[in-house]
């Protein structure tokens, strides 16, 4: 989600020392800060607040909340802000007006829109619970703790079992970390006198989140601890001997009152956060609560496992030791089901390379394929990806300073961007090594290094497990989740494989999606609880109960625009038609506005082959690093006011006569001639709907052309030959176009500072700098190429 700075500003005498205590004190909140936009104000402080004492911070945050809450309550802000009643209710409770806070919090938690209930139940809990105290000793002074503990044995009678596990995630933090956070924030404000509205109001979050956990907190955990000391079995600080010699650290939870052997929920995570691990404890004390033994391992080098973290290289092996480890258990039925997403969604498919018998399925969602989808696409490297690296490797647990130092890993890329540094040296520009990333660029192919990491061809046809395959249009690793759904029915025919997509992101797909994504509010259909989807079908393949309603075929998608579900057979069968479509040459006579470029031309994506040859040229200056000079086709949003050009090229149809239902992966056949050998695109499939606005379809295609026949092996193009670059592992997507929108494809060569750069001098390109750069890359993007959508039969 976008946000869109404010230019309210609250001014304030800069006093170093009260700073420094604000440090102390503050720490950045939860909760994502809502769009808002207003006409510039200043709002001064007391002339007292400069030389204010550490005894009278609370009067200066009081102040403060005030101060932005005048600027904040109005019903302007109220229609423009999602998480109006939040904010507001944050502010009531920096300024001690709890009685307000509580009514505030009371309308977020009724206007809440999501379908987590998790959530919905728990997120507000914390800063309520504190309000009723306060209120409480309003009127009967007596100690916090002793107010408290009725107020909260209340309120988590109400709470059912599946939300229970949830509660100490929610309601306890990890408050020196969150400490941590804010002092970088607040950093960025030590020496200014002014503050703007949106960081007004994120000092006052912080501060008001800081007292109610430094509060409740300690008081909880206890309480908690007792309270699943009764229902559960816990232990943190299992080690399961491979073997290999390698000791895998593990969570374990089980009913305390179970009777006999229990089937496993195995979950495998290289995100361990620590000591206390709130996310990790509750995904196994969630699976006990649900009646299953809950097991969570982390690779090596994570937690207490042994060894080395290196990403992706053992974990077919590891997972394979503790499923084995787990099938030998007293407490075991020998039957094991995973899930997870992205990395634990990878983490399954390497579980299946040597299946053992006790895996009885994996539900995996928007699992990670390596070397299909990270850290590369169609074999070029993504840059995102870099700053992962540390994130997940530097530490036993996770490395949260490296990961979130923004400023250094911008002025890294675009440090090596604007002097054209070889892409290989980039851990020599950020002078730290990074020998993960330096294994990674060895291997631009899809050679042997990631075929061993996950099951290769004739391995997918020993998969005769039930496999529940998540994913969603606009997740970034739906190319993975597409590959591993082709490559099962390929090698194995009967494959009892699902496959579950909608217009999901790459988290909401997990578990929760949002109900808007990108400016885009979903289907109601669309707003699945994935989480107990997941559920189900562990019921449906560890207990013999029946399968997900949602699941009525093995292809299964929503239509966006049409609030309704369909089902297939097979990926083929999505979309039974199609429509092709040429890259003219000639203009279609109308125009669009640009992101970046203001009025532009369209080309014509033209219904009949070209009558005469034709082509249109682009040329693309690499020695040029300009911001203008950028080839880019980023767009955060899914509906868009202007189109994203990035000096690309934009095609669009004519108007459709009808309503169109798309369904299914589009193809393209780019027929081009370059002046050197290799050449980096993208294409980003639109629809312009009638009002002139701009819908994403799904995300980005990206591909080397040099490996668009095989990405095991590399292919360079002639010079001043014409080619065929066959565009094959694109995205899904399903969406209702209404009558009178168009299709629009934009087409462009790639160079800017957040994707690998292709010189096209043949040589690995990670070797590459601006020093090849001496002649400018001219494509001829000739009119016989065309593109392929598939549409749903009437």
């Amino acid at each position: 989600m976008a946000y869109v700075c404010p230019n309210y500003t609250i001014i304030y005498p800069y006093n170093k020392y009260i700073m420094l205590r604000i440090i102390f004190l503050f720490l950045v909140g939860t909760l994502a800060l809502s769009n808002f936009q207003a006409k510039s104000q200043q709002i001064y402080f007391p002339h007292q607040a400069s030389n204010a004492v550490v005894s009278e911070l609370p009067k200066e945050i009081k102040q403060l909340a005030q101060h932005t809450k005048e600027i904040y309550q109005t019903p302007e802000q109220q229609k423009r802000a999602s998480n109006y009643h939040h904010n507001l209710a944050m502010l009531h409770m920096a300024n001690l007006a709890h009685i307000n806070a509580k009514q505030a919090l009371q309308l977020a938690q009724a206007n809440h829109r999501g379908n987590n209930p998790y959530f919905a139940a728990l997120a507000w809990m914390p800063h309520m619970l504190y309000t009723q105290v306060q209120i409480k000793i309003t009127s009967k002074p007596q100690s916090f703790a002793k107010t408290f503990k009725p107020i909260f044995e209340q309120a988590y009678k109400q709470l059912d079992t599946q939300t229970i596990p949830w509660v100490q995630a929610y309601l306890t933090k990890d408050v020196s970390m969150l400490r941590k956070n804010l002092d970088r924030l607040l950093k960025q404000h030590e020496k200014q006198d002014s503050i703007r509205l949106r960081d007004a109001l994120q000092l006052c979050r912080a501060y008001v989140d800081y007292q109610v956990y430094k509060t409740i907190s300690p008081i909880i955990e206890p309480i908690l601890q007792t309270k699943e000391a009764q229902q559960l079995i816990f232990q943190d600080s299992v080690r399961i001997k491979t073997p290999e010699g390698h000791y895998i650290s593990a969570v374990i939870a089980r009913p305390r009152k179970a009777q006999s052997p229990l089937p496993t929920i195995f979950y495998f995570n290289i995100y361990a956060e620590g000591k206390i691990d709130r996310w990790n404890f509750r995904v196994a004390k969630e699976a006990a609560m649900r009646g299953y033994v809950g097991v969570v391992a982390f690779p090596r080098g994570k937690r207490y496992s042994s060894g080395q973290t290196i990403p992706y290289e053992y974990d077919h092996q590891d997972t394979y030791a503790v499923i084995d480890w787990i099938s030998k258990q007293t407490w075991s039925n020998g039957k094991v089901g995973m899930y997870g997403g992205s990395y634990c969604g990878f983490t399954q498919w390497a579980a299946t390379k040597k299946l053992h018998p006790a895996l009885k399925t994996i539900v995996p969602a928007a699992a990670v394929a390596p070397g299909i989808d990270v850290p590369m696409e169609n074999n070029v490297f993504m840059n995102f990806v870099y700053s992962w690296i540390p994130y997940v490797t530097n530490k036993q647990y996770l490395d949260y300073d490296a990961y979130r130092d923004r400023r250094r890993w911008n002025n890294l890329l675009q440090t090596w961007y604007t002097k054209g540094q070889a892409y290989q040296n980039l851990d020599k520009i950020d002078g730290v090594p990074n020998p993960t990333f330096q294994r990674w660029v060895k291997h631009p192919s899809y050679d042997a290094y990631w075929q061993a990491m996950i099951p290769y061809q004739q391995e997918f046809a020993k998969i005769d497990i039930p496999v529940l395959n998540i994913s969603g249009y606009y997740d970034g690793g739906q190319i993975s989740a597409l590959y591993y759904l082709k490559e099962h029915y390929k090698y194995r025919k009967d494959a009892e494989h699902y496959f579950l997509i909608g217009p999901w992101g790459h988290f909401g797909c997990q578990g929760f999606p949002t109900t808007t994504i990108g400016g885009y509010t979903i289907d109601p259909v669309a707003n699945l609880n994935i989480h107990q989807i997941i559920y189900q079908w562990f019921e449906y393949t560890l207990r013999g109960g029946a399968k997900p309603e949602i699941l009525k075929n093995k292809v299964n998608y929503q239509v966006m625009g049409a609030n309704e579900w369909k089902h297939a057979t097979s990926l083929e069968k999505v979309g039974s038609q199609s429509l092709k479509f040429y890259l003219s040459n000639q203009p279609s006579g109308i125009t669009f506005s640009s992101m970046y470029g203001g009025k532009q031309p369209f080309y014509t994506l033209a219904s009949k082959s070209p009558q005469q040859a034709g082509y249109l040229e682009q040329t693309v200056d690499f020695a040029q690093r300009a911001p203008n000079q950028q080839h880019n086709y980023f767009t955060s949003q899914v509906v868009n006011p202007k189109l994203t050009l990035g000096n690309g090229l934009a095609f669009a149809t004519s108007p459709f006569p009808k309503d169109v239902t798309i369904a299914g992966t589009y193809s393209a056949a780019l027929q081009v001639t370059i002046n050197k050998k290799d050449l980096d695109c993208s294409m980003v499939l639109y629809e312009q709907t009638p009002d002139g606005k701009f819908f994403k379809l799904t995300n980005r295609y990206l591909g080397r052309a040099s490996y668009a026949q095989s990405n095991c092996k590399r292919a360079l193009l002639t010079p001043g030959q014409k080619h065929l670059i066959p565009v094959t592992n694109t995205r899904m997507t399903a969406r209702k176009i209404r009558k009178g929108s168009r299709l629009v494809v934009v087409l462009n060569a790639n160079k800017h500072p957040y994707d690998q750069i292709n010189y096209g001098t043949g040589k690995e390109v990670s070797s590459e700098s601006i020093k090849d750069a001496k002649t400018p890359l001219r494509v001829k993007w000739h009119n016989d190429g065309y593109i392929q959508i598939p549409i749903v039969k009437d």
